[in-house]
């Protein structure tokens, strides 16, 4: 839809073009000396914009297609501006990062060898428990997740032997169904918990 001035323009051009079709609308222009091929350009460019406009004042309620709950609100992205890392590094085998928030991740590994040969009901356990100390303290057990590997072809998995600790991981036994000498291994831990 065109409204106003520009209106008044583009029905003024295409009434002169209706009257005289043999006139060559390059010879026709404004008082400004723009020819009228010039206008009827802008016309079409303006009243597609404003067609755009339409488009999106009707579609304001779900733009993109999605609810308006889809998209984070400004507070939201002014909170997430709030918080940064405040220090990072490497220490003592894991890498860490501390947030302003008081949020801490770290991740980091531990890895060698364990006789999983103790009997436990129906499965073999090792024989040492497996944890390892974080290079900063945690004011509250943090969360951590953590990830295995050992050889192909032995059956192992890790079992929890404590609750966690604000110093360490918990403690860890490798199991096995069957009895196992010398079995290598690697544990991968990501943590994350509160500094402050």
């Amino acid at each position: 839809m065109i409204t106003g001035k520009v209106k008044t323009m583009f029905e003024d051009a295409e009434h002169t073009k209706a009257i005289f079709p043999r006139t060559k609308t390059s010879a026709i222009s404004d008082e400004n000396g723009v020819g009228l091929d010039a206008i009827l350009d802008k016309v079409v460019v303006v009243e597609e914009s404003l067609e755009d406009i339409q488009e999106i004042s009707v579609n304001a309620d779900t733009l993109g297609g999605q609810s308006p709950d889809y998209y984070a609100k400004a507070s939201e992205v002014k909170a997430l501006s709030n918080d940064y890392i405040v220090e990072q590094g490497t220490r003592d085998g894991w890498t860490y990062r501390k947030w302003k928030s008081g949020l801490m991740e770290m991740w980091g590994s531990i890895s060698g060898n364990a006789d999983v040969t103790m009997e436990w009901a129906n499965v073999y356990r090792s024989t040492v428990q497996i944890n390892k100390a974080y290079p900063i303290s945690f004011v509250e057990v943090p969360n951590v997740t953590l990830g295995w590997e050992t050889p192909a072809g032995n059956w192992h998995w890790v079992m929890a032997n404590s609750q966690g600790f604000t110093t360490a991981t918990p403690m860890y036994m490798l199991m096995s169904a069957t009895s196992q000498s010398s079995v290598s291994y690697k544990i991968n831990f990501h943590v994350n918990g509160k500094w402050k």
